[in-house]
C-alpha cells in the first residue's frame, strides 16, 4: 500500500511541464513586481497563489515573437548587496534568476515540480533524491575581475555540491538553512552529471528548498569565499542572460547569452534595471517610455497610469493579491515586550484598519501568522477569528481602553518604545501611523529610520532593535512565515526577536513532516492560534495588492503565473 509520502510525491511530480523546458520559458515581468513599490510594504511580489486582474487594457499578443531590443524596468528600490544569488534580498532578486541556472523550480500554487537544468529525478525512497543534469548546458563565456576563468564548460554535479557548501559557509545568507543544516546529508557528485542527495527525515519543504529562487547553480571555481568573496558585481552563470554592468544604486544591465541551451529564447537582447527612488519621477519616465515597466506604488498611481497611451500603445496595469506584508517585531527580552499583557496592549492599540485605509488606500487586508493570500487562504486562520484576536470586533474606544487597562496591569504605563524601520516610502508612512496609535494609549514612541541595507544587516539580522517595522518578502509557503516564531529563527541559528517557546517549536517542526495537506493544515492552524495567544514576538499588521504596469508592446508576459515562476519566463519580446 502506498504511503502518504508516495502519494504526495506522485502528486507533485505528475505534471512536469518542464520536461521539454517549459519555460523555455521566460522571465517574465515579475520583473515588474519591483521591490519597494507594493502596498505590502516595500517588497512587492506577485500574489503567487491568487488571480491576476487586469485594471485596464487588453494587450493583443502576436503569434510570432521578434528578437532584439532593450527592455527597461524601473524600480524605486536599489539592491541591498548586489547580484550575489545567495545573499541579495532586494532589486537583485529580479536579476540573478536570469543569470544563473537551477536544477528545478516549484510552482507554489500546486507544488508541481518543473525541470530547469535537471534532465531527470529519481526518488528510490522517501529520503533519496537523484538528479541527472542535462548534457547540453554550459556556463557563459565571460570572465569578471578578480574571479577565476570558468571556461565556458558544462555544468556538472560538482557545481551543485560546491554551491550548497558555499551557502552553508556564507555568513550573509538570510534564507532558512534548515534543509541544508538539519535535514539534508552532504550531497554527493556520483559522476559529472549525477547528484545524489539524502534527507535525514521526510521534509515537506525539500523541493521548495532545492528549487527556491536562491538555489542557483554556481560554478565550483567561484564558490570558495576565500577566493571569491562575493558575486555582487558579476558572476558566471548558465542562464539566459550575462551580467554586463552593476551599479546597484543606479542601474544594472544584463545582455543575452548567445549560447543559452534553450534557443531561440531569450528574445530580448538587453535588459536594464534602473533605480528611480521618487515615485513621481518613475511615473514620468514610464509615461515617456524611457522605462517600459514598473510597479505603481499604490492604487491611485495605478489608476492614473492605466489611462496612459502613447504612439499607438496603451499602458497595461494589472493587480493581484500580495504575499508581501508588514509586521511589528519586538525584542521580547526587553521591557515592555517581556510582558505578555504589554504585547497584547500593543496589538490592541495598533489600528490595522487605519493602516489599510491610509497606506493601501483601502485595498489591503489583515493577516495572521500566515498570509490569507497564500494558497487562497488554505493555510491561514479565518478572517473573523483574526478580527476577534486583534480586538477589531470592539468599538474603537472600548478597544483602546482595554489596551490601557492591560498596560496598567502590566505596569508599563508611559513605557518608552524605540521603533526602527527601513526607509521605504510606505513603511515610513506606516511607522508614523503606528507611532501615533501607540502614543494614543500612553506609550512614548521614538522613530529611527534607516537605509534598507543598514536596517537589514545591522538591525534585523543582528537582532539589534527594541522594536522594528518589518517589510517582508512575498513568501510562497508557510515555511518562512512560521520560522520567524521558532527559537532558531529564520536563519536556523537564533531568533532575531530573542523568542523561544518549546510548544511553538514543536508544532512548527511537526508540520515539516506532515505530507497529508489536511493534517498539516490542522497543525498550522493550531500553531497560529498559539502564536496569537502569545501576542508576539511579531505582530503581523497588513498585506496589500501587487500592481504592475507595462506598455502593450511588451508581449508574452505570462501574467497568469505565480510570482516566483514569472522569474523564469524568458520568452517575452518587444513588438516595437
Amino acid at each position: 500500500m502506498a504511503s502518504v509520502y508516495d502519494r504526495f510525491l506522485k502528486q507533485r511530480l505528475s505534471r512536469r511541464r518542464l520536461l521539454a523546458g517549459a519555460g523555455g520559458a521566460a522571465m517574465g515581468t515579475a520583473g515588474l513586481v519591483l521591490l519597494g513599490c507594493g502596498d505590502g510594504g516595500g517588497n512587492g511580489g506577485n500574489g503567487g497563489n491568487g488571480g491576476v486582474t487586469p485594471i485596464a487594457g487588453t494587450p493583443t499578443e502576436a503569434s510570432l515573437p521578434r528578437s532584439g531590443g532593450t527592455l527597461t524596468f524601473g524600480s524605486t528600490t536599489s539592491t541591498v548587496f548586489g547580484v550575489d544569488p545567495q545573499t541579495e534580498i532586494a532589486l537583485g532578486l529580479l536579476i540573478f534568476p536570469r543569470v544563473y541556472g537551477y536544477l528545478i523550480h516549484q510552482n507554489p500554487r500546486d507544488d508541481t515540480v518543473f525541470f530547469d537544468q535537471a534532465a531527470n529525478l529519481e526518488t528510490p525512497t522517501e529520503s533519496e533524491y537523484i538528479f541527472t543534469i542535462r548534457d547540453d548546458v554550459r556556463y557563459q563565456a565571460v570572465t569578471f575581475p578578480d574571479q577565476p576563468d570558468v571556461g565556458a564548460r558544462n555544468v556538472e554535479a560538482r557545481d551543485v555540491v560546491a554551491t550548497i557548501r558555499r551557502l552553508l559557509a556564507n555568513p550573509l545568507v538570510s534564507l532558512p538553512k534548515t534543509l541544508f543544516t538539519e535535514i539534508l546529508e552532504e550531497p554527493e557528485a556520483r559522476d559529472p552529471r549525477t547528484v545524489y542527495m539524502q534527507t535525514r527525515m521526510p521534509y515537506v519543504y525539500t523541493f521548495e528548498g532545492l528549487g527556491s529562487i536562491f538555489s542557483v547553480i554556481i560554478p565550483e571555481e567561484l564558490t570558495d569565499l576565500n577566493v571569491v568573496e562575493n558575486l555582487n558585481f558579476g558572476g558566471v552563470g548558465s542562464g539566459p542572460y550575462i551580467v554586463e554592468s552593476v551599479n546597484g544604486q543606479e542601474e544594472i544591465r544584463i545582455r543575452k547569452n548567445p549560447d543559452y541551451f534553450r534557443k531561440p529564447v531569450p528574445y530580448v537582447d538587453n535588459m536594464v534595471f534602473r533605480v528611480i527612488p521618487d515615485t513621481g519621477t518613475i511615473e514620468a519616465n514610464f509615461r515617456s517610455q524611457a522605462i517600459d515597466a514598473f510597479s505603481p506604488s499604490d492604487a491611485l498611481q495605478a489608476e492614473r497610469v492605466a489611462q496612459f497611451t502613447s504612439g499607438g500603445h496603451e499602458a497595461i496595469v494589472t493587480e493581484s493579491p500580495n504575499l508581501a506584508y508588514v509586521s511589528f517585531g519586538m525584542d521580547v527580552t526587553q521591557p515592555p515586550f517581556n510582558n505578555i499583557k504589554a504585547r497584547e496592549a500593543i496589538s490592541l492599540a495598533i489600528d490595522r484598519e487605519e493602516l489599510i485605509e491610509k497606506i493601501t488606500f483601502g485595498t489591503g487586508a489583515i493577516l495572521g501568522p500566515v498570509n490569507q493570500h497564500l494558497r487562497d487562504g488554505f493555510w491561514a486562520l479565518p478572517e473573523d477569528e483574526l478580527r476577534r484576536a486583534y480586538g477589531m470586533d470592539l468599538p474603537k474606544e472600548e478597544r483602546l481602553q482595554k489596551a490601557r487597562d492591560l498596560m496598567i496591569e502590566a505596569g508599563v504605563e508611559g513605557a518608552n518604545i524605540e521603533l526602527k524601520y527601513p526607509q521605504l516610502t510606505n513603511i515610513s508612512a506606516a511607522a508614523v501611523l503606528v507611532q501615533q496609535q501607540l502614543q494614543a494609549v500612553g506609550f512614548q514612541v521614538s522613530l529611527v529610520g534607516e537605509s534598507l541595507i543598514l536596517w537589514f544587516i545591522q538591525t534585523l539580522r543582528q537582532g539589534n532593535f527594541h522594536a522594528t517595522l518589518h517589510a517582508h518578502l512575498p513568501y510562497e509557503t508557510p515555511n518562512i512565515p512560521t520560522r520567524y516564531f521558532h527559537s532558531k529563527g529564520v536563519p536556523s541559528t537564533e531568533s532575531w526577536h530573542h523568542y523561544a517557546n518549546p510548544d511553538v517549536d514543536a508544532l512548527i517542526e511537526r508540520h515539516w513532516g506532515e505530507f497529508d495537506e489536511n493534517v498539516r493544515r490542522a497543525t498550522l492552524l493550531e500553531l497560529q492560534r498559539l502564536i496569537l495567544a502569545e501576542h508576539g514576538p511579531m505582530l503581523n499588521l497588513y498585506t496589500g495588492k501587487n500592481r504592475a504596469a507595462y506598455w502593450s508592446y511588451l508581449k508574452d508576459w505570462k501574467r497568469e503565473l505565480p510570482g516566483s515562476m514569472q522569474q523564469y519566463v524568458y520568452d517575452n519580446w518587444l513588438d516595437t
